[in-house]
């Protein structure tokens, strides 16, 4: 697996390939990979960028630089998100052309399209399509457990969660805050907050582990926490109301949404 392949690689071994061949299109693919596990997204995007200029044909690292992308909107680190939007959708149109058979490039494709066009039926079948192509892919059961959360089936995603453990130990970041959103929706709010506090001990201003983490924990009645959760959730986003919550959430469905707001609302966000 591929994130399994760049954990056993470090940064100087990239650096060195890229020196020994400055068009090496996959060792700066892979470099892009690792700034990118190590919460570095601008320099994993300038990699993704180069490899795709190296060759416009290489559908993994379209796929990758979507997921990029997408994930600043996720965390409400965007600079511009119609600029955003806008760069998705030609990415988007790309991965159709030349990724096809590709499923990194498929299964980013189906998260993005579900997170941001809220086109939830193209997703599930472009997800399908990318476990076809490659029924160990971690990326692309994270991205399954994902939708089928988005779609009111969260015991499904958290299987689906668990097989992407399973193919890929190392494979943490979204799976486990994917993890603590299944639990959440399954009343299993004690559960759901360990997972939160998981992501964060490693990524202490992740927006949806702060979200789902104090949501989770207002409901599980541990009031301090929520409230600390909150507290730090409004410094990473001071904009961020439970009335416009909405805006930065997977397309739930409405009754999933109005439980979310109320998790925080519970835990001190306000309205």
């Amino acid at each position: 697996n591929w994130d399994t392949y760049i954990g056993e690689n470090t940064l100087a071994d990239f650096n060195k390939a890229i020196a020994i061949d400055p068009n090496y299109a996959q060792a700066y693919a892979n470099r892009g990979l690792l700034y990118r596990q190590n919460g570095q997204p601008d320099l994993a995007l300038a990699d993704y960028n180069r490899a795709i200029a190296i060759d416009p044909g290489y559908a993994s690292a379209y796929g990758m630089t979507l997921f990029c992308h997408t994930q600043r909107i996720s965390f409400s680190f965007e600079r511009d998100r119609e600029q955003e939007k806008s760069e998705i959708t030609r990415l988007i149109a790309m991965i159709m052309r030349v990724g096809q058979d590709d499923g990194v490039a498929i299964a980013h494709a189906a998260w993005t399209l579900a997170y941001v066009s809220r086109d939830i039926t193209s997703a599930k079948r472009l997800i399908d399509r990318a476990l076809e192509l490659n029924p160990n892919l971690a990326v692309a059961w994270v991205n399954s457990g994902w939708i089928n959360i988005w779609l009111d089936q969260p015991q499904s995603g958290l299987d689906h969660l668990a097989l992407a453990g399973r193919f890929d130990p190392t494979s943490q970041g979204t799976r486990i805050g994917a993890t603590a959103h299944a639990y959440f929706f399954l009343n299993r709010y004690e559960e759901a907050l360990a997972q939160a506090e998981e992501v964060l001990r490693g990524s202490p201003n992740n927006h949806p582990a702060l979200r789902i983490g104090a949501a989770s924990a207002a409901f599980a009645g541990y009031k301090d926490t929520a409230q600390r959760l909150v507290s730090h959730l409004q410094a990473v986003d001071p904009l961020l109301r439970v009335s416009n919550l909405a805006n930065v959430l997977g397309p739930y469905k409405q009754a999933a949404i109005d439980k979310y707001r109320e998790g925080l609302r519970l835990a001190g966000l306000p309205e």
